[in-house]
């Protein structure tokens, strides 16, 4: 990551109060173009496209990549070694033959350490690169990747220390409008998810904050009452408009879904709430004595 920033005028400086303590990174940028003091005729990127170079290099840092490819490559030079050792001073295999078999197991070791280690070092590269933009439709996201089905897909977002559900960043003016809502309105978060990605699901909504009153993991999500939706799962929509006549059930436009009557179309978070504030004027939410529940 320092070379990126350095590429560009800027410096990082790393500190830490001790051990267990964590480490911060503080990252400086030069405002206008061309301002490092090392080079005036310096040029930059776009501040959005250095942003998604930063990005990327941070969350390599948040899920600790670097440790995953140390202990990857350990075992693979573990397995090198003893492979080198035996062709070196093995001797005569007839007078020892339990040492072949050490040395064919530890040349399948390096070999197939080899491989995952290059499909790991892939596949954390485009886990670090995935946005919500490049994925056009529901359960489509193994096309990205040479996976054959989304059940492949799966078993491989849940490997290494975090599943992908624990870094997704959030939709901008999501945490902001629902913290705005939460002042008279209670927040319910309703979510399909598979158990092993509950964990780290709940980690992240605490991480930002998010204000909701109940969390709900369940596939049927219209088993759960509420008086406002908002969706953007096709086959959720379909069913809450459905299951849920009574109340309002919001798309957010999204590239893998479409309009489905009888749900109303938002295009991000504050034209959601300006819905909810619109839908209140003229209902009474499904607890009498409670809030909304949106």
């Amino acid at each position: 990551m320092r070379h990126v920033v350095e590429a560009h005028g800027g410096s990082v400086e790393a500190y830490s109060a001790g051990p267990g303590s964590g480490a911060c990174f503080s990252v400086t940028l030069p405002v206008q173009p061309g301002s490092s003091a090392d080079d005036p005729n310096a040029t930059q990127e776009a501040p959005s496209e250095l942003e998604g170079v930063m990005a990327h290099e941070l969350t390599h840092v948040k899920n600790r990549d670097v440790l995953i490819m140390t202990i990857a490559s350990f075992f693979a030079s573990l397995a090198a070694i003893i492979t080198q050792f035996g062709f070196f001073f093995g001797g005569d295999s007839d007078d020892n033959p339990s040492f072949i078999i050490v040395l064919l197991v530890s040349f399948a070791v390096y070999i197939i350490s080899f491989f995952l280690m290059m499909a790991l070092s892939r596949y954390r590269e485009f886990g670090a690169d995935l946005q919500t933009s490049d994925v056009v439709r529901w359960d489509g996201l193994h096309r990205l990747t040479h996976f054959q089905s989304m059940d492949d897909f799966w078993d491989w977002a849940q490997l290494g220390t975090a599943s992908i559900f624990r870094d997704l960043p959030a939709f901008e003016g999501a945490i902001e409008t629902m913290t705005d809502l939460a002042r008279d309105h209670r927040i319910v978060i309703i979510s399909s998810k598979f158990d092993w990605a509950i964990s780290d699901t709940l980690a992240w909504m605490s991480e930002h904050r998010v204000p909701a009153r109940e969390i709900h993991f369940v596939w049927d999500k219209t088993a759960v009452p509420c008086d406002v939706y908002l969706e953007d799962a096709p086959h959720n929509l379909e069913a809450l408009v459905r299951g849920r006549p009574g109340a309002l059930v919001c798309r957010m436009i999204r590239p893998w879904n479409r309009p489905v009557d009888g749900a109303k179309d938002v295009d991000g978070w504050p034209e959601f709430a300006q819905r909810v504030r619109a839908w209140e004027e003229g209902h009474r939410p499904v607890e009498d004595a409670g809030l909304p529940r949106s």
